[in-house]
């Protein structure tokens, strides 16, 4: 097997525990390697930068430390240095270089040799400071715990292994590198889709989902106008009495306790969610003079009305090999403000293709009204 099969088997391997995860990586590669660049002349954003993660730096406030991987010198980008100079100055920032990818072997386990060193304020060149340090030896650490001997390797989702093949060495090993770090390799890791710039120089993160919109919400009782202060309370104290749930019924009785006590009512309105995790950076950006944007793949007019497919046929029936779509898209923007919450909704992880089981509670936004634009953009040729 040479050492791009290996990369593909590899990646594959990371995400075995959760099959939705591979379909969902290789939709956020079309987004970023060919969708968003049609859509971006439309919407006029520009120079994205792709790729950043971050971890809490503390458990009781929304500083973060953010990591980028690189797989040359680590330079920061002009987008990357305009959104570093609009967040709070406690943050702090990380370059993650790949010096070498060794995969699991016959009888050791893999490794990774990476350098990790620190932006300064306001420079662009990283150093390497005692947190850097601290942060290498951790997640070198982490990674090869993670990874562990080939023995335990599943050689596992062989069926998506053809939509990896147009990706270059080098792009595998970004990619491997980038899933280890949020598989294991960072504690509780987030990560931002894209940093871009609009016409008039301003940063903005960009929020990419393939999705289908959700019939209602739960908002509040007696057709009251709902506060979105008190949705976002309510939605992050329910998920932190969901997290004491130990089987999916338990889940459901918590729920439905919640709900009642909070008086939340479903209201059937056309909407789509957006992950707590997801919602906090948008609260940062907001607070930061940050644009958060919105993009959303709209997967029940994918579909063409059928109720489901299976996962490979996501791919199969929508994307070529090399990544490039087979139909026109519908796509659906919104320009987020953390008081557009219009509810909440909620659905177990295993269902949604995120990294666990556990229950995940969502905050939901409208797609009517001065916030919202609507366009179909052609599909690439295949």
């Amino acid at each position: 097997m040479n050492e791009k099969h290996e990369l593909i088997q590899g990646i594959l391997d990371l995400e075995r525990k959760t099959k939705k995860r591979v379909p969902g990586l290789l939709f956020e590669i079309c987004f970023s390697t060919s969708l968003f660049f049609q859509l971006e002349s439309r919407h006029k954003l520009g120079s994205p930068e792709f790729g950043w993660l971050y971890i809490k730096a503390a458990s009781k406030d929304q500083t973060r430390h953010w990591f980028k991987v690189y797989k040359s010198r680590p330079v920061l980008s002009a987008t990357a240095q305009k959104f570093i100079d609009s967040l709070p100055a406690e943050h702090r920032y990380f370059s993650i270089q790949i010096i070498d990818v060794r995969l699991p072997g016959q009888l050791e386990a893999g490794a990774l040799s990476v350098d990790i060193m620190e932006f300064s304020p306001g420079g662009r060149i990283p150093e390497k400071t005692e947190l850097a340090r601290k942060y290498e030896t951790e997640i070198v650490a982490a990674i090869r715990r993670g990874l562990g001997p080939r023995g335990s390797r599943a050689f596992a989702l062989q069926e998506y292994a053809d939509w990896f093949g147009d990706m270059s060495v080098d792009e595998l090993e970004l990619l491997f590198v980038t899933r280890c770090l949020m598989n294991f390799g960072l504690p509780s890791p987030g990560d931002v889709d894209i940093i871009a710039v609009t016409e008039a120089g301003n940063p903005v993160v960009v929020e990419f989902k393939r999705k289908n919109p959700a019939l209602g919400r739960l908002t509040h009782l007696g057709g009251q106008t709902a506060c979105p202060h008190d949705l976002v309370t309510d939605a992050f104290e329910i998920a932190e009495c969901l997290l004491s749930a130990r089987s999916s019924e338990e889940a459901q009785e918590i729920f439905s306790r919640e709900r009642s006590a909070r008086n939340l009512e479903w209201s059937r309105k056309s909407c789509f969610g957006l992950d707590l995790v997801h919602y906090r950076t948008l609260q940062l950006c907001d607070e930061c003079g940050v644009g958060f944007n919105y993009f959303i793949w709209d997967w029940t007019r994918e579909r063409g009305g059928q109720k489901q497919w299976a996962a490979i046929d996501d791919l199969a029936n929508v994307l070529s090999p090399s990544l490039s779509r087979k139909r026109d898209t519908h796509v659906v923007l919104l320009d987020l403000k953390p008081d557009n919450v219009s509810g909440l909704t909620w659905t177990f992880g295993s269902d949604s293709g995120s990294y666990t089981d556990s229950v995940r509670v969502q905050l939901t936004f409208d797609f009517e009204g001065r916030h919202v634009t609507r366009m179909a953009k052609k599909a690439q040729s295949s």
